[in-house]
């Protein structure tokens, strides 16, 4: 499925074309029109088992998630940076 939307999508190149003596790559994506929303992609056609296309609204849904931008890593495991500063000193609190 991820091949099907791919090539759908757009992204990676699959070839070279000629013109004027100058090579261009080929990049294959929907319209724009037709990938506006996220009920559009759910109507695009993949292929089942057996070759037959099918709308991805019948093996797939889209949720909205939140999720964090990056994930930060130490030796290899998730991590978090924390970072802290001593309270400014006030005159009433010497001792």
């Amino acid at each position: 499925m991820g091949t099907a939307l791919g090539s759908l999508l757009g992204g990676n190149y699959v070839n070279y074309f000629s013109m004027d003596h100058r090579s261009y790559k080929v990049i294959p994506q929907v319209e724009r029109l037709s990938r506006l929303n996220t009920n559009q992609l759910l109507n695009y056609p993949v292929a089942n088992i057996g070759g037959v296309p099918i709308p991805l609204s019948s093996i797939a849904t889209i949720r909205p998630v939140t999720v964090p931008e990056t994930l930060n890593h130490f030796q290899q495991l998730n991590s978090a940076t924390l970072s802290g500063s001593w309270p400014p000193v006030c005159p009433w609190m010497t001792r």
